[in-house]
């Protein structure tokens, strides 16, 4: 303990606010106490009883050179058992609420005797059951977000309606019988919809024997497909299924190259009207067929288009959105789901965010699904989750969600 640097005898704004929580026991009852030492290290807020470290961080720990001694320095800390949470000088002081929820959510859903278990569909379930996550049912928690109902298949989601469950399959689309039999565990354990991949226009044409199958065993779950690169496979899958997700960074764009690609006004408005072309067979097809389309925006697969203009930011993930957006409704076409995800839950957190608050600038509000990308698996894949959707779902943003751990997805 005697590396341990000194007690600071005074506290940031936000270590003020929190510590007002911590000290009154009104985080599940335990007891925290501030500027502990551990190791060589002086905490800013620790458990003994769950051995949960809580750190409240400035502005210095974005930086790169810091940002790699704190994943240094919790790695140690986790080897030796201990759980680190860390927070933003930011959101502590702006959003109290939301970074409450966030710590019960860790508390919750990563410290609980439970920990270990698979997080799937069963997990999701209990993340939207605790009364703090509930926005739906016209307690907006003061959002002033509320998002537009629509019909995918016989399940609707958004407005009042409850926050929707969904979970994916990881069989071969074209191993029929594994793919039902793994629909039918997850639909089970009460996933509202089921999305399967459709890499291919044979796997999409595959979908229609799958949906066929669960419909004669009495399951009527609506089945989602997942685009990548493919137009051909989505205006296929449309045809057959409730909802298509499709990802503007690589639906009409080539695959991102990161090579910077400089356009004129003209040039980049041109580039706008060719993906308008290339998406209006779908939206023609999805019309039709009443078929909803998610558009699914990736921290980690925005086109170079975006990046040269926005970089690969939570801004360039916007406005890649509000680009397509804008297309559909240039077709009268609102059957929408959009989403916002990364690797990164700041990014995630962020980007959905501004994705709200640029929707209500122009009146729009279309449901969200949240999700972190490569959640990863046990604890911590737990965790990432669990913080980045608990922060959205208690602001009243969310209305799907899904846990992607790299577990079996019905557990």
């Amino acid at each position: 303990m005697k590396n341990a640097r000194k007690l600071r005898s005074n506290m940031t704004t936000a270590e003020i606010i929190l510590w007002s929580r911590l000290r009154s026991k009104k985080i599940e009852g335990y007891k925290f106490r501030r500027q502990q030492p551990i190791f060589d290290y002086v905490v800013d807020f620790y458990c003994y009883e769950l051995k949960l470290i809580i750190e409240v961080d400035g502005e210095i720990h974005s930086f790169p050179e810091k940002k790699e001694s704190d994943k240094k320095r919790d790695k140690l800390l986790n080897i030796n058992g201990y759980h680190v949470l860390r927070l933003t000088n930011f959101d502590v002081e702006t959003e109290i609420k939301s970074t409450i929820v966030k710590i019960r959510s860790f508390i919750s859903l990563s410290l609980s005797p439970s920990q270990g278990d698979p997080q799937g569909v069963k997990e999701m379930k209990k993340l939207i059951s605790i009364p703090v996550l509930s926005p739906y049912k016209g307690d907006h928690r003061g959002s002033s977000y509320r998002s537009s109902a629509i019909s995918i298949g016989s399940t609707p989601l958004g407005g009042d309606n409850p926050i929707r469950i969904q979970s994916m399959t990881n069989t071969d689309t074209l191993d029929t019988k594994a793919c039902i039999a793994q629909c039918i565990r997850i639909i089970e354990a009460g996933a509202d919809y089921v999305r399967l991949t459709a890499q291919g226009v044979k796997e999409a044409e595959n979908l229609a024997v799958i949906k066929k199958e669960l419909r004669k065993a009495g399951f009527s779950t609506p089945l989602i497909a997942d685009i990548h690169f493919n137009p051909i496979a989505a205006e296929t899958a449309a045809r057959l299924v409730e909802k298509v997700r499709i990802n503007p960074g690589n639906y009409a764009d080539k695959r991102a190259s990161f090579k910077k690609q400089e356009f004129t006004e003209k040039e980049y408005n041109e580039e706008l009207e060719r993906i308008h072309t290339k998406l209006l067979p779908l939206i023609n097809i999805c019309r039709e067929n009443k078929t909803v389309i998610r558009i699914g925006i990736n921290h980690g697969s925005l086109s170079d288009r975006i990046m040269t203009r926005f970089g690969n930011t939570p801004e360039g993930m916007v406005y890649s959105a509000m680009e397509f957006i804008k297309i559909f409704r240039a077709e009268n076409f609102n059957d929408l789901v959009l989403s916002m995800k990364s690797s990164d839950t700041s990014i995630m957190i962020e980007a959905t965010r501004t994705l709200v608050s640029m929707m209500q600038g122009e009146g729009l509000s279309y449901p969200l699904h949240l999700g972190v990308t490569e959640a990863g698996e046990g604890e911590d894949g737990r965790t990432r989750s669990a913080a980045a959707i608990g922060a959205l779902l208690s602001g009243a943003i969310g209305d799907p969600i899904r846990v992607r751990l790299a577990e079996d997805p019905a557990i």
